[in-house]
């Protein structure tokens, strides 16, 4: 019968079996105080109430000498983990409300890109190419924002689809690249959608959106917008909110505003549907809801669910006049297209200009 601490040394038994005699004694904590096994310290302890006690010395067949260990000792561990949880913690604090800095006064547009699906045949790339040159030709008052899903990206079972589009994958990449980076357009935000997230940590995405200013956010994201002169607006992007109605496409929006942040703006994408609605937030807040339908105007996934096609805002345009209260109509609202919005907002910078230049002429 094999006996529980062979490989101790004399010393090492002796005080085992000490500590093991001493009335209400542990076995547990008596290896845990003095570093041995738990399982070889119960084992002995059983083997001395039952009579075994089995000398070390001569009587062992072979001894292994003690080997350092791998692991990093606990004191180094235990700094590790408050580190790293510090770290993490201050960093999700930090993205809670992101603050954005808007630098040009007056009236300001922010334009949502629905789903683009770049990759997809059914993707209506030269209306995708038309709102992108809009946002393009006004950077300092047209702020754009992408909704997710920005390829297909398919992954896993569903790489068959791949067989269905004529574009590669390595030709995916570089329409994405394209869109993010060579089309003109300063991004203020990407929400990563659910295709844009099964790359995992091999993102290409990380390093072609390493150089952006703007803000790129898993599922969603809280940007508080301060114009100059302290005014905030509150956006609050996500590929999708959670809850859905068959009776308003909104649902999950309107379930936000009403038991989460109470923001000027929130808008989702994901469903490939689109709408709009202003309503009162609780506290009397105007907010403006927006669910854009994104670009895939072609879906054999929606034609064998049987879901009506609603591809109102492909892309919506949101505009945003700082000077009005909190309570007006037209402190943000969607603008009916992309189109229609940015003419309204070039009359509107040219008035907001024109009434600043005679200011500044007047003083």
């Amino acid at each position: 019968m094999a006996v529980s601490g062979q490989h101790w040394s004399e010393d090492v038994r002796a005080e085992v079996k000490r500590r093991l005699s001493a009335p209400n004694a542990v076995p547990t904590h008596v290896a845990k105080e003095m570093g041995l096994r738990r399982e070889t310290v119960r084992r002995y302890a059983k083997e001395l109430q039952e009579g075994i006690d089995m000398p070390n010395g001569s009587e062992a067949p072979f001894t292994v000498q003690s080997l350092p260990s791998s692991d990093i000792p606990l004191d180094e561990l235990i700094a590790r983990r408050r580190d790293e949880s510090a770290r993490v913690i201050e960093a999700d604090e930090a993205r809670k409300l992101i603050p954005v800095t808007i630098n040009t006064p007056g009236p300001v547009g922010l334009m949502i890109f629905g789903d683009p699906h770049i990759d997809d045949p059914g993707c209506d790339f030269a209306r995708l190419e038309s709102h992108l040159k809009i946002a393009a030709a006004r950077p300092k008052y047209l702020f754009a924002g992408n909704i997710g899903d920005v390829q297909n990206n398919w992954i896993g079972r569903l790489e068959r689809l791949h067989a269905k589009q004529g574009t590669t994958t390595s030709d995916a990449w570089r329409l994405v690249e394209w869109m993010m980076t060579g089309a003109g357009v300063n991004w203020l935000f990407l929400i990563r959608g659910n295709h844009d997230v099964w790359s995992g940590g091999r993102d290409p995405l990380n390093w072609i959106m390493r150089g952006s200013n703007g803000v790129d956010q898993p599922h969603g994201s809280r940007l508080a917008l301060t114009h100059p002169g302290g005014v905030e607006t509150r956006l609050h992007a996500r590929h999708d909110f959670k809850g859905g109605s068959i009776y308003h496409d909104l649902h999950g929006l309107k379930r936000e505003l009403s038991f989460g942040f109470r923001d000027h703006i929130l808008v989702a994408g994901h469903r490939h549907i689109g709408g709009d609605e202003g309503t009162i937030a609780p506290g009397g807040t105007v907010a403006q809801l927006v669910r854009v339908s994104g670009y895939k105007a072609v879906d054999d996934y929606a034609d064998q669910g049987q879901f009506p096609k609603k591809a109102i805002h492909p892309a919506a345009l949101v505009i945003i006049d700082p000077s009005k209260p909190d309570s007006a109509r037209d402190r943000v609202w969607c603008a009916p297209s992309v189109e229609e919005g940015a003419e309204y907002l070039d009359w509107k910078r040219a008035r907001f200009e024109g009434r600043a230049r005679v200011t500044v002429r007047a003083a």
